[in-house]
């Protein structure tokens, strides 16, 4: 699929900016820039690595978009982490979330003004965009309880990643470094 499209945008000369993941990466090193080696550990990483390769072979004229975790609640329906830990507090059910998985989250809002901008200056190749800070996810999901008006006390920390059988194993770390974003976008 993002071939088919990298294939279309290169045909028209517009612009495409595929979104990847920081799950390209393995998750040991203490962050990661655009050059770094990937080194993914699931199914899903590896499928985001075939298709960058695949895009910017295809269009190299394109915007790959690594992006950490993005924060925020949908328009209209969909998978959203906003949605469902409302829902959960909103009914006093307890969340738990992984103190040894750090993430460089991105709200929503940010992110679509990165994408026009980077549509707009026609800048090409790979580039992370998320926090300049890095947070664990359950440090974060305890700040957006409080922020939704809810019990923090709700969220339960998770210390160890075998504590959920049948999850496809997860990169600790997902620090990626936003320096070149910080230098080309407003």
């Amino acid at each position: 699929g993002a071939r088919f499209v990298a294939e279309n945008c290169a045909r028209r000369k517009i612009p495409y900016i595929f979104f990847s993941s920081d799950a390209v990466f393995s998750g040991e090193a203490s962050s990661y820039q655009e050059e770094d080696r990937l080194q993914p550990l699931n199914y899903y990483g590896r499928t985001k690595q075939e298709a960058e390769e695949a895009v910017l072979l295809t269009y190299p004229a394109a915007v790959v978009m690594r992006i950490s975790l993005v924060l925020g609640f949908p328009v209209a329906g969909g998978n959203s982490f906003f949605a469902n830990l409302y829902a959960r507090l909103k009914d006093n059910k307890t969340v738990t979330a992984p103190t040894y998985e750090v993430r460089t989250p991105v709200d929503v809002a940010t992110l679509s003004e990165c994408v026009l901008e980077l549509c707009a200056n026609r800048y090409a190749g790979i580039l992370h965009v998320g926090a300049t800070d890095s947070i664990n996810r359950y440090e974060l999901t305890r700040i957006l309880a409080r922020r939704m008006g809810f019990d923090d006390q709700l969220v339960q920390a998770q210390t160890r990643p075998d504590a959920t059988p049948g999850r496809a194993p997860r990169h600790k770390n997902g620090i990626i470094r936003v320096d070149k974003a910080l230098a080309i976008l407003k």
